[in-house]
């Protein structure tokens, strides 16, 4: 869940409500992370056995400290050898949040202020559902960065029936072009996002899973999904290529 949001946090620390993860326990029994910089949102739950949502107030979890939290959740146990997993205590309480694995114990301080209504910008209806191999999508988006500069990362998918083409245009290094095999029975569209931003969120995605993209008009944000997983959702915010 960490991996799953932690690359959408917002670097700009004149917006702190927007410098963490948001931690925010669900009514269903699921415990949900959201992270934005403000042009994309990443989103995650996942079912958390004797969780008391009463009990969890809402938090902001700072990037350093989760950073931290993240190194000692990958590191194996030694009681492990023959695998498994073990428990992990965490802890919510005034104005720290804390870990415990084993012996060993982390905590940080909770960033203040209010985290925005998120749910404003995660649409609730598409026009659009395309569905391809994470794989060859992620490959394809990776080569063409070459192609574009810090400056600007922006490259357009035009998707008709059964194919998506992925292209740059970048007037000091050339142009390129990608095609990638898609699942869409619809009309043609086009559309821009940030590169960069695809590919943050797409390389953390485990290899050989399918992803469906939801899309509306080239003006409206888009929505990524990993197939079978609706707790994870991925919003990105279009840009404008010429």
């Amino acid at each position: 869940m960490v991996e799953k949001t932690l690359f959408a946090i917002s670097p700009d620390e004149t917006r702190p409500s927007l410098s963490g993860v948001f931690l925010e326990a669900q009514a269903s029994g699921k415990l949900r992370l959201v992270a934005s910089d403000g042009h994309r949102l990443s989103l995650i739950e996942r079912f958390v056995p004797n969780l008391d949502p009463a009990s969890w107030p809402p938090a902001i979890l700072p990037r350093k400290g989760l950073v931290e939290a993240r190194k000692l959740l990958e590191k194996p146990a030694l009681s492990l050898s023959k695998g498994g997993d073990e428990e992990v205590e965490m802890t919510v309480q005034g104005v720290l949040a804390g870990f415990k694995k084993g012996s060993t114990e982390l905590s940080m301080r909770l960033i203040e202020g209010e985290f925005p209504d998120y749910r404003q910008v995660v649409p609730t209806q598409s026009k659009h559902l395309l569905s391809f191999e994470r794989n060859e999508f992620f490959n394809a988006i990776r080569r063409l960065l070459i192609l574009t500069t810090e400056r600007s990362r922006g490259v357009k998918l035009q998707a008709e029936k059964g194919k998506m083409e992925i292209s740059v245009n970048n007037p000091d290094l050339g142009e390129g072009v990608e095609e990638v095999e898609i699942a869409y029975e619809g009309s043609g569209l086009s559309i821009g996002f940030n590169g960069r931003y695809l590919v943050d969120m797409v390389g953390v995605l485990e290899e050989g899973c399918r992803l469906q993209m939801s899309l509306n008009d080239e003006a409206s944000p888009g929505v990524l999904r990993i197939e079978g997983d609706e707790d994870y959702l991925y919003v990105i915010m279009p840009m404008r290529i010429f």
